[in-house]
């Protein structure tokens, strides 16, 4: 069973991967958002147990590691999401 908090957090990256995507096709690169850079950064610190997990459960490994800053967060948190996007 995925938690709560674990839920919410797939939610952020989903919502953050699409709002990137989003500003690219606006505006040619991506907003400097500082809620980002926060959410990023929290997340750094403490992610969430079962993210790979909820990730895979909901399927959307591939849209996450289409965003080059999700790519590196999970890079720095040693998870391998561009494996699980293959």
């Amino acid at each position: 069973m995925i938690n709560q908090n674990t839920l919410e957090v797939v939610k952020g990256l989903i919502r953050l991967a699409l709002r990137r995507e989003q500003e690219v096709r606006l505006y040619n690169a991506p907003k400097k958002n500082l809620s980002d850079i926060k959410f990023v950064s929290d997340l750094c610190l403490n992610p969430p147990k079962g993210l790979l997990k909820a990730i895979q459960y909901h399927r959307v490994e591939t849209v996450l590691a289409g965003d080059s800053v999700i790519q590196q967060l999970f890079f720095d948190l040693d998870l391998p999401l561009k494996k699980l996007a293959r």
